[in-house]
């Protein structure tokens, strides 16, 4: 019911409407006993590339 832009979780770098960008799937670790970090508690399991669509998607996914 909206279009909207994001903003990248790492870089805090706005992310607009057809521009190049990538996913990162992520696991939850269930072995690691520290709260600090999110990097700790989470692993990166994929990387997806893709075009982001204003509707907090990617689209055209490994498309070049």
């Amino acid at each position: 019911m909206g279009c909207w832009n994001e903003t990248c979780f790492v870089s805090h770098l706005p992310i607009v409407s057809g521009e190049d960008c990538y996913a990162v799937l992520m696991a939850e670790n269930y072995y690691e006993v520290s709260r600090c970090y999110p990097s700790s508690k989470y692993n990166p399991i994929a990387l997806a590339k893709g075009q982001y669509n204003d509707y907090k998607n990617l689209e055209s996914l490994f498309h070049r």
